[in-house]
């Protein structure tokens, strides 16, 4: 080695520096918890959001919060694009809330997904609205990154905010067919989610906060299921994720 190399060599290291192998699935596993957090522009129909989130191949799957393994996405488009959602985007019925904004009632419903590096996943809820026309409106998509969907305990919950101006409640769903009460406590107060067994699978129970009760920025805490008999279920214990 010349002494222009011995230069070079003592510019570009540092002191006690020993050269490793690049752990691969440590990066991978890093930006994965980067993108979870990755949030679209919201308002467009439920099938030009599938479009939007299904560019990037493995991303729409892989979105979560915090090693939860769930993940969400808000649609892609703009507030004016209104359409009914293909019938191919819908799984079973679509779940009434009760909860009618300026731009419709919202409403929640299970669509089907696809990615070969998430075999265990089949589907996501969606939270939206339902327009005068009838038409179905994506806002929120959720959807669980590891292991099977229909494992045990809570899947992707995700926390209140507001899409366009408008509260969206705290959602998610519980697999496990014994799930009768689901609850959270929200600023120290208790309070229990509405709930809808999903038409296609008895075993997966919907359920979604009133957002006059559980406010965006509210500190969520204790989620937790309960069957018939009040005895705290699998899972209980989950954390939200928001954005």
């Amino acid at each position: 080695m010349n002494d222009l190399e011995d230069l070079k060599d003592a510019m570009h290291s540092t002191p006690d520096f020993e050269p490793r192998p690049l752990d691969l699935d440590a990066v991978l596993a890093q930006g994965g918890r980067l993108r979870r957090r990755r949030r679209f522009a919201v308002g467009a129909t439920a099938g030009v959001a599938v479009l939007a989130l299904l560019v990037g191949g493995a991303q729409v799957a892989r979105l979560g919060h915090d090693g939860s393994g769930s993940g969400s996405v808000a649609a892609a488009g703009s507030p004016n694009q209104v359409a009914a959602s293909p019938a191919g985007d819908v799984l079973g019925d679509v779940i009434e809330t009760g909860l009618r904004t300026p731009e419709g009632e919202q409403v929640l419903w299970v669509k089907p997904l696809e990615d070969e590096a998430l075999p265990g996943v089949t589907f996501g809820l969606v939270l939206g609205r339902r327009t005068a026309n009838g038409g179905l409106v994506s806002d929120i998509l959720i959807n669980e990154t590891q292991g099977s969907d229909r494992a045990p305990g809570f899947h992707s919950p995700e926390g209140p905010m507001e899409v366009n101006g408008v509260p969206t409640p705290a959602f998610g769903y519980y697999a496990g067919a014994d799930a009768a009460k689901i609850t959270v406590t929200a600023d120290g107060r208790r309070v229990q989610a509405r709930t809808a067994v999903w038409s296609e699978d008895p075993s997966i129970v919907v359920f979604w906060f009133d957002p006059a009760k559980v406010k965006s920025g509210t500190k969520l805490t204790k989620l937790a299921a309960y069957d018939d008999q009040d005895r705290l279920l699998t899972g209980s214990g989950a954390t939200f994720g928001v954005g």
